[in-house]
Parts: structure tokens; C-alpha cells; sequence
């Protein structure tokens, strides 16, 4: 029956909305040479990226295997454990639902990446049993898109670079420098949302696409093609039948730049189930300065979606933002005046907060039909809230109107003000719901920490380098542990003081073997011989442990652990270590012995180089 659906859902895309547009094909370049591009991959990449805005990225089997197990896995994280064919909408705040205009519903959930860590799924997702593959599958499957991206944007730096005297349209910022689209990706934020789309047939609303026509504000988006599956109880997507409605791209259609809609082809169903999609975004010449003109084409894109009758469409995107103090560069439309992304997009939130949707898309964008990305106006008793229209919570008790309601927490900081690092950077609110105002705390938009921001997910490694305690907006850090957060500052003082302590005890430890070894090396009896080698592999095996935890706190990049960690060894080797023989090694795990006894290899228990 699978064929007989397909018949039936290609007829009914090829009627009004769908339309007899023309199917174009994608450039396609696989991930491993977009990572390290010829010049005549860039050169293709190019004219893909001005031209059409579009292009697919075609990746390894182990990585497309990935790709299709989370988004498989998605899809059967949200369907209902009790209800055949229905879809978890709620799942306690985790999943995100609004309906669109054509009647579908978009049920959604978000994550990000911020400053190169990924942030975690919401823990009512991660801890449903039916969400373990989507959850594990994923982490590889975003690190395949971040490598996407940082490759996109390496190549993006080198079309760019000035190679040749600066174009006329190129400006630098207010430090006299140009941007980095590398490191843009690097430090900024990227916000990702996987999708899925459902419809009741009855409630399809043949005059309305399902996605209106916008571009987004990011300076590239990184996409999946979308995946159609049955909603029974396993949410297959091989018992469908087929791959996606429609011949092409499944009701994905975009605006090049002469305003021919065109409709694009992902290729076999093999093909695009290995493939990637990258698209331009408005952000990349709107916001990136560079010596060359960016030419990057944000198209115009659109979704009409066929009869969803029992059928599933899931989707991923990841979009990267430019920088919180990228600086527009065409002020025409703020008349002038000087404005940053950071800026933009703090307004475009009041906008839509405000219910005045219409009002952000003059602010920095083409003022054509530009959308903040692909969230619908907000309506009725709803407000922007975490990325997407929320309707109103209200608890017993609670009595405000919906535009008193705010976007927080379940201790009432607010999202994105309370989410907000210093370089400008909003980071998200897993646990955010639009609610009335907590009667105890008007605001907390001014609310300091103490030591770090713990509204944030602790971090066990600062992924772009040392780090200090005195920016009191950056994220809390785990030392080695997940509960070890080291949220205060008597927390940190004795993680800093523990930390020196166990450099200390490390050396003391060498000196200790040493000492033993010396003294008790040789037993005529037996067993004294098995007790001296069992004390001494219970010690080293000691000295091992302590050494990598300390090597393990030098890896957070915290600047203050990092120093307790080199004062400690530094100390201890001074007050036990200082007259024993240098050896080569400096390692805390293999010191100890002194020169004579090392040549003996009888007597050593560390590995000598070469062995």
C-alpha cells in the first residue's frame, strides 16, 4: 500500500500550493573534502552559495548512519507509549507544540550550542526509556554538523580573505578588524530544534503553506532533508514505503535570487539519507565583515506539506548566529543608527513578546519577508517564550493578562535577561514557561551570582581556552564530577586548596616509594617479598589515580584549579623531591626510583621509553 499512499500524496502536493515548479539539482561535495577543500571545491562551493544558496553535503557511511538512528530515534522518543499513533506534545515542558496556519502541528525540541559545548537535552526527554537511542545517537550526529559547520565557514574565511586589495564594500569594526566566520562558529551561539510535523486531515487548510516564505537571520543553517514515517506504535520509517511525499524534496521549495520558485532535488533516497543540506542565511552579509564581499545568497525557502494523514515529518536544524557584538553593516533600516546583532535580537524578542511579530522584521533584515527564523506569530493567550509561542500557565491564584506574562523558571529568573552571558551571548532555559509574574520577586533581570551562573549546565571543560572566576555570567564548573559544582565560593576555595593538597600528596607518594623501595627491596622470605610487592603496586597504583585527577582538573582550563594544580606538584616536590635524582620523565605517575635503581629493571615498576 505503500506505493498507493505515495500516488496519492503526489497528486495532492501537485495541486494549488505545490504547483509545477522546476526541480534544480544540488551541488554535492562530501564532508571529507569540504574539510580539506581543493580550489576547485571552493570555486563550486561558491557558485552553490551565490547562486542557489543551497547545497548538500554528502557524508561517510558510519556518520549517515548516525544521522538516520537520531532521527529515527526522535521519532520515537515523542510517540506516545500508551497511545498508538499519537505524538507526546508536552512531556512535561520538554517537548514544545504550536499549531500552524495551515492546521499542522510543529511539536518541537531545542537545544544549542554554546561557545563549542553542546548543551544537554531537557532531563524529561533524556530520562524517558524510548528516547535512549535518539539521546545517544546524537551526540554523535551533532558532532558531525559542528564539523560541517566549521568547515563551511573555513572555506567561507578563505573565498573572503583578502587576497586582493579590499573591495568597496568592505568595512571593518570598530576595532579596525574584520570578523571571522571560523571563529564566529567557534564562540557564538547556534541554536538547534529537532521537528516533527503532524496534521489532522480534518483540519488542513489547503489555502495556507505549512512554512510561509522567509530567510532566516543566521548566517547558515545546517539541515537534514526531511523523514517521513508511519505513526503506528515503532514510528518506521521502511514501513512507509517511501521516503517523503512529493518527487523532489518532499514540499521544500526556495526563491532564488531572480524570484523563480524552484523546487530542489535531494537525489536518491540513499543520497539523502548520507546528506547534510547547508543554506545561507541572511546574518553572513548583514552582520560578517570581510576584505571581499560575502557572497553568500540567503534564499527565500517555504514548506507545503501534502495530506500528513498517519504519516510523521521529522526534521533537524542547526543555525549559527553571528557574534552578540557583530555590528550591522547596512544601518538604512535603523536610519543610521549604529546596531548589533545582540541588539537586534533583544528586540526582535520584545517584538514578539509584545505580540508584534510584523515589527521585527524591519529591525536590521531585508525588509522584504525576513523572519526571525521559522516560528509563526504568536496568538490568542500565547507569548514568545524559549524559542517558540507558548500559551499561558497559570497556577492556582495566578490572575495577570497575557501581556503581563513572563518567560521564566521555576525560580522565576527570565528568559532570555537572567540567560544572558556578558559577551552577549543568550543562552537557553530548558525549564522555561510562560507565567504569570512570581508575586515575591518582581524581576530578577538584575540578579548577580555569586561566584557563577548557576541557571546554566556545569561545565567539566571550557572548550575555547583558559577561563577565570571573575565573570560571574559564564557557567559553573564541575570539577570531575557532575555534582561537584562548584557554585560557591567556599566551594571553590576548598576545591583550589584540595586541589594543591593532592599535587602534594602525589610527590609525597614518589618520595614514600622510594624511600620503601630503597629500604625493604630484598626479603629472603617469601611471603614478606609478596607483601612488599603488593604495598608497592597499592601505592603506585594510588599515585596513578591521584596524577590523572590532576591532570584531569588542569583540563577544565580554569585558570585558578590549573595554577593550584602546578603549585601543589611544584611544593611538594620542593619539600620532598628537591635532592632526588632528575629524571627524564616528569610525569606524576612514573617518578620515584634514582638513577642507580632505574638501570635495574628488575627493580622498576615503570615503563622505560621504548618498552
Amino acid at each position: 500500500m505503500g506505493w498507493l499512499a505515495a500516488l496519492v500524496l503526489f497528486a495532492l502536493c501537485g495541486t494549488q500550493l505545490c504547483g509545477a515548479h522546476r526541480a534544480i539539482d544540488l551541488y554535492t561535495v562530501p564532508l571529507s573534502q569540504l574539510l580539506e577543500p581543493t580550489q576547485d571545491v571552493r570555486e563550486k562551493v561558491l557558485k552553490a552559495v551565490s547562486e542557489v544558496g543551497l547545497f548538500m553535503v554528502s557524508l561517510a557511511d558510519d556518520e549517515s548512519q548516525g544521522l538516520q538512528a537520531t532521527l529515527d530515534g526522535f521519532a520515537s522518543c515523542l510517540s506516545s507509549s500508551d497511545k498508538e499513533g499519537k505524538v507526546e506534545d508536552d512531556m512535561n515542558g520538554a517537548v514544545r507544540s504550536v499549531e500552524l496556519d495551515d492546521g499542522t502541528r510543529k511539536h518541537s525540541v531545542a537545544t544549542a550550542t554554546n561557545h563549542s559545548v553542546s548543551q544537554s537535552f531537557p532531563e524529561e526527554l533524556v530520562s524517558r526509556s524510548q528516547c535512549s537511542q535518539f539521546v545517544d545517537a546524537s551526540r554523535g550526529f551533532r558532532a558531525t554538523v559542528d564539523r560541517t559547520g566549521r568547515a563551511f565557514s573555513s572555506v567561507l574565511d578563505k573565498l573572503t580573505a583578502s587576497t586582493s586589495p579590499p573591495s568597496e564594500e568592505s568595512t571593518t569594526n570598530d576595532a579596525g578588524e574584520y570578523d571571522s566566520f571560523s571563529d564566529t562558529v567557534s564562540t557564538a551561539e547556534s541554536l538547534e530544534h529537532f521537528h516533527l510535523f503532524t496534521r489532522p486531515r480534518i483540519a488542513w487548510d489547503r489555502s495556507q503553506p505549512t512554512l510561509h516564505m522567509h530567510s532566516d537571520v543566521g548566517m547558515f543553517i545546517i539541515m537534514t532533508p526531511a523523514k517521513y514515517f508511519h505513526l503506528n506504535r515503532t514510528f518506521s520509517a521502511h514501513e512507509s514505503g517511501f521516503s517523503s511525499p512529493g518527487v523532489h524534496g518532499g514540499g521544500f521549495y526556495l526563491e532564488l535570487p531572480s524570484g523563480e520558485i524552484v523546487e530542489p532535488r535531494f537525489g536518491s533516497s540513499r543520497e539523502k539519507e548520507r546528506s547534510l543540506l547547508v543554506m545561507g542565511g541572511e546574518g553572513a552579509r548583514n552582520w560578517i565583515r570581510r576584505p571581499q564581499k560575502v557572497p553568500v545568497y540567503a534564499p527565500g525557502h517555504e514548506v507545503v506539506l501534502p495530506d500528513l494523514d498517519n504519516l510523521a515529518r521529522v526534521w533537524y536544524g542547526r543555525m549559527y548566529f553571528p557574534a552578540r557584538s557583530a555590528q550591522l553593516i547596512d544601518t538604512s533600516a535603523t536610519g543610521g543608527k549604529p546596531q548589533t546583532f545582540g541588539e537586534f535580537r533583544t528586540q526582535t524578542y520584545n517584538a514578539f513578546k509584545d505580540g508584534r511579530p510584523e515589527a521585527a522584521l524591519a529591525l536590521g533584515c531585508h525588509p522584504k519577508r525576513r523572519q526571525l527564523s521559522d516560528e509563526q506569530s504568536c496568538s490568542g493567550d500565547q507569548i514568545y517564550c524559549w524559542m517558540s509561542c507558548q500559551p499561558v500557565v497559570r497556577e492556582e491564584g495566578d490572575d495577570c493578562d497575557t501581556s503581563e506574562a513572563l518567560c521564566r523558571d521555576p525560580v522565576g529568573a527570565l528568559w532570555p535577561y537572567d540567560f544572558t552571558t556578558s559577551d552577549g551571548t543568550i543562552t537557553h532555559c530548558q525549564d522555561c514557561l510562560a507565567k504569570c509574574p512570581v508575586p515575591t520577586k518582581s524581576n530578577l533581570s538584575n540578579q548577580t551570582y555569586e561566584l557563577c551562573n548557576t541557571q546554566f549546565q556545569a561545565t567539566v571543560m571550557w572548550m575555547t581556552g583558559f577561563q577565570t572566576i571573575k565573570d560571574h555570567t559564564q557557567p559553573c564548573v564541575a570539577l570531575l564530577f557532575e555534582d561537584w559544582k562548584l557554585d560557591t565560593k567556599v566551594k571553590f576555595a576548598f576545591a583550589s586548596l584540595g586541589t594543591a593538597v593532592v599535587g602534594m600528596l602525589v610527590e609525597w607518594l614518589v618520595h614514600f616509594r622510594r624511600q620503601l623501595h630503597s629500604r625493604f627491596k630484598r626479603f629472603d622470605v617469601r611471603w614478606k617479598q609478596m607483601v612488599y610487592s603488593g604495598s608497592m603496586l597499592a601505592i603506585y597504583c594510588t599515585q596513578v589515580t591521584l596524577g590523572y585527577m590532576l591532570m584531569l582538573i588542569a583540563m577544565t582550563y580554569e585558570v585558578e584549579l590549573f595554577i593550584m594544580v602546578v603549585v601543589g606538584l611544584t611544593v611538594g616536590h620542593g619539600l620532598f623531591n628537591l635532592k632526588a635524582p632528575i629524571l627524564e620523565s616528569a610525569e606524576a605517575c612514573c617518578m620515584g626510583l634514582d638513577a642507580n635503581e632505574e638501570s635495574d629493571p628488575s627493580s622498576s615498576d615503570c615503563p622505560k621509553e621504548g618498552s
